[in-house]
């Protein structure tokens, strides 16, 4: 039998960029519990993770970019 972790988060370098750049942690408190273990854990898309993976037998992970995502963004990023 297989394991898939289906509430797993991710985060990218680009999209904390982004909510640094319209100041997003003074209006959405989430940000600021991404700081420090937690956001280099959410980074971390390899080693540890996949370190932790074997470690818990977890086959899978279904990854979500963490909270608050890209709601607050707006039209400022769109291409």
């Amino acid at each position: 039998m297989r394991l898939i972790g289906i509430e797993e988060h991710y985060l990218t370098e680009e999209v904390r960029n982004a909510w640094t750049a319209i100041a997003l942690e003074a209006a959405d408190p989430m940000v600021a519990a991404h700081s420090a273990d937690v956001e280099r854990r959410l980074l971390d898309l390899a080693g540890e993770r996949l370190a932790l993976m074997d470690e818990t037998g977890l086959d899978v992970q279904a990854l979500s970019l963490t909270t608050p995502a890209l709601h607050d963004l707006g039209s400022i990023h769109a291409s």
